[in-house]
Formats: C-alpha cells, structure tokens, sequence
C-alpha cells in the first residue's frame, strides 16, 4: 500500500518449528501477503536441496512470491571479520583478543585455517547462553569441535533415563532417517521408563537436540557426520562390509 514501509519478517529454523500438531510456526503465515511484506526462513535442506515438511507447510504461498537463495551456504566457513562480529555480538561488546584467538584457531582447524566451521561458533554460542562460556575468560572455550560436543553431549538433561543421550546414540548407528513413533515402540519395549512413552514426549524431547538434527518431512537423522563419529566411533556400512565392498 502507498505509504507503507517494507517489513522483513525473520523466522530461523523454520522446519524445527513444525510438529505433527495442526498449531505451528507456518500458521502464522498468511496466505496473502502485502507487496510491502518479505518473510526470510531458513530451514535445512537434504543433499537434493529439498525439505518435504517445510514445503508441504508452504504449499499456499503463491510461487511467484517465492525466491530461493541458492548461494546462501555459510557451511562453507565464515572469514576472520565474520567471527570477530560475532564475537562482538555474542558479548554485547568487545571481547580480549585471546577469545577471537582461540575461537579462530579451534573454529577453522578443520578449514586449513583459512574459514570458520560456523558449526563449531554456534556450540560457542549455545554455551555462552547457557552460562558455561565466558569469552571474557579463553580458557572456557572448547579448544576444538570434538570438545564442543563433548560440552553439549555432558550439557543435556538427564530426564527419561537419558532420553536425549539415548535417541542421539541410536540415530548414530541407524543407517536411515527415524521418526517420533520408532523411538516410542523402540523405547516401550525396552522399557527405560515406568510409564509408556508417547510420541509427545519423543517430540518434546527432540526439542533439546533438534539443532543437531537434519529433517526429511517428519523423519530426522544426525545433522553432521563429525558428530556421529563422536558418537559411535567409525561405523562401516554392514551390507558393503558383508559383501566385502569398501567405503
């Protein structure tokens, strides 16, 4: 409309926002969407750039309304200037030069020191968060992405008889996607809890570890290969390693 200021609406991690319940994330969205009005989401894709549940959600938006960034892939590693930025906004200020020096050298290692793994920045930024970083104080940042993980693997609740730990241990070695109502005939018949579970409490506990997941419509798996084989070690394809095929 005449007069009216363009609005950006940002909504991340779109499709950790979407449940087998009919109230979710994309609900909000309006089907009609004024010229002044952009909507930005990410969400993940699988290796063919797609993500069933997040496009099933979207099917009403008109397509000429839609516009695919393709050349939106920060998995390729952030440069120096980047980090510092989020060092910056991370703190809310400034941060002593031994904290960009140990989050660059620990964050591109795996990158020829050249890029940051923005993997590896966003377990930073969780645990400044959650109050067990401090990039006032160097010797608190994982000195690597394996002690990352070693940080939010000791960082998840306990509740459930180590739910979290156990869901993320049998994703490790599934070979294919899982979704809420395995785990729950899985769980129930090992019986790790008194009361049955229910896909409810999968879904709320999924909730704790959604970022280190990747989704296929309501199927999900481990996110990054690095912390699969944290898990479980080095896993060979049973099939290939029957047949005597190698990796």
């Amino acid at each position: 409309e005449r007069g009216k200021k363009k609005l950006v609406i940002v909504i991340d991690a779109l499709d950790e926002g979407i449940g087998n319940e009919e109230e979710n994330i994309p609900n909000v969205i309006p089907d009609h969407i004024p010229e002044y009005v952009s909507f930005l989401l990410s969400y993940r894709v699988n290796q063919n750039k797609e993500n069933k549940k997040v496009e099933r959600n979207l099917h009403a938006l008109p397509p000429e309304r839609i516009r695919i960034l393709q050349a939106a892939n920060p998995l390729n590693g952030l440069k120096a200037e980047d980090v510092k930025e989020f060092l910056f906004q991370a703190h809310r200020g400034t941060t002593p030069d031994s904290t960009f020096e140990r989050v660059w050298e620990a964050s591109s290692r795996d990158l020829n020191g050249q890029f940051a793994d923005p993997f590896y920045l966003r377990f930073v930024l969780d645990g400044v968060y959650q109050k067990r970083i401090f990039l006032e104080r160097s010797e608190t940042i994982p000195d690597s992405l394996d002690d990352a993980f070693e940080m939010k693997w000791v960082g998840l609740p306990e509740a459930n008889n180590f739910l979290c730990h156990r869901l993320l241990l049998y994703l490790a070695i599934m070979r294919d996607h899982g979704d809420d109502e395995l785990f729950v005939e899985l769980f129930n018949r090992e019986k790790i809890v008194d009361e049955p579970l229910t896909a409810s409490d999968i879904a709320e506990t999924r909730l704790h570890i959604g970022k280190l997941l990747i989704y296929d419509g309501d199927r999900y798996t481990i996110f990054h290969d690095r912390f699969r084989h944290f898990l479980v070690g080095e896993q060979k394809d049973p099939i290939a390693e029957a047949l005597g095929i190698e990796d």
